[in-house]
C-alpha cells in the first residue's frame, strides 16, 4: 500500500506534474504518507507566491518554459538507452560526428531558448525548484535510502 502511495507522490512531484499545478494537498499527502513535518503555512505562502509569478508569465515564456523541460527529459532518456555508437540527433537523426558534438549542439540551442525566456519566466524556473519545501520533498522521495525503507 506504501509503494503504491509512494509512487503516486513521484508522478505528483515529477517537474511536468510540478509546473501544471502545485496543490497544498499534495503536501499533506506527503506529511500523511512519509510521516514528514512540513510547515504547512510556510509551504502555503510560497505556493502563492509561485501562483503568481507563474500567472505573470507571457504564454510565450510559458511555451518555452515547458519546451525546456521537454528537452531536458527527452535528453535525460535517450543518456539512459544510447548506445556507445549513437551520434544522431534522437529528434531529427542529424548525423553528428561523435555523441560529445550532439551534446555541444543540444546545449547551444539552449542557450538560445534561456535568452528568450522573458524574465519573469526565468525568475519562475529558478524560483520553483529552490524552494526549500519543494526541494526537500523531491529529495527525500527519490533517495534510495526511502525506497529502500530504510526512511
Amino acid at each position: 500500500m506504501k509503494e503504491k502511495s509512494v509512487k503516486k507522490l513521484e508522478k505528483t512531484f515529477s517537474k511536468e506534474e510540478i509546473e501544471k499545478k502545485i496543490d497544498i494537498s499534495n503536501f499533506e499527502d506527503v506529511i500523511r504518507i512519509l510521516q514528514l513535518d512540513l510547515d504547512i503555512s510556510g509551504i502555503k505562502n510560497d505556493i502563492e507566491s509561485l501562483e503568481i509569478a507563474k500567472s505573470k508569465m507571457s504564454d510565450f515564456s510559458k511555451t518555452v518554459q515547458h519546451f525546456k523541460t521537454t528537452r531536458e527529459e527527452l535528453l535525460d532518456d535517450f543518456k539512459k538507452i544510447k548506445q556507445p555508437e549513437d551520434s544522431d540527433c534522437p529528434l531529427c537523426g542529424y548525423p553528428y560526428t561523435s555523441y560529445e558534438k550532439l551534446l555541444e549542439a543540444i546545449l547551444s540551442k539552449e542557450e538560445k531558448f534561456k535568452e528568450l525566456a522573458d524574465k519573469e519566466g526565468k525568475l519562475y524556473e529558478v524560483d520553483v525548484y529552490k524552494r526549500q519545501s519543494l526541494y526537500f520533498v523531491r529529495k527525500t522521495i527519490r533517495s534510495d535510502s526511502f525506497k529502500r525503507g530504510k526512511i
